[in-house]
């Protein structure tokens, strides 16, 4: 038990990781330096985590899969967030409001 959940929290962190990493490589409004890597992988796993217990334990009654995918978005939303106002190292931009007058 304990090495299955092992190999479940390494290949989580492994596939943010990769996400992130992935994200600075192909989007030019991302940014992430190489220290800032670790610190966002480790926050934005330990925020998933919470929010996706706490949507579990308190805001859903009768679990489906549209809901748990709805669910891994909105949680996935608030970490990066959460963790692009922690990291410093980490930038997201792009997120601007236009004024559509000219």
């Amino acid at each position: 038990m304990l090495l299955r959940w092992g190999i479940r929290v390494g290949t989580s962190l492994a596939g943010i990781a990769v996400g992130i990493i992935v994200s600075s490589a192909v989007l030019s409004d991302f940014s992430i330096n190489a220290t800032a890597v670790v610190e966002a992988v480790l926050i934005f796993w330990l925020v998933h985590l919470v929010v996706q217990l706490f949507a579990l334990k308190v805001l859903v009654h009768e679990p489906s899969i549209a809901l748990a995918g709805l669910l891994a978005l909105a949680s996935t939303i608030v970490a990066l967030i959460i963790v692009n106002a922690i990291v410093s190292g980490l930038g997201i931009h792009g997120f601007r409001r236009t004024s559509s007058r000219r």
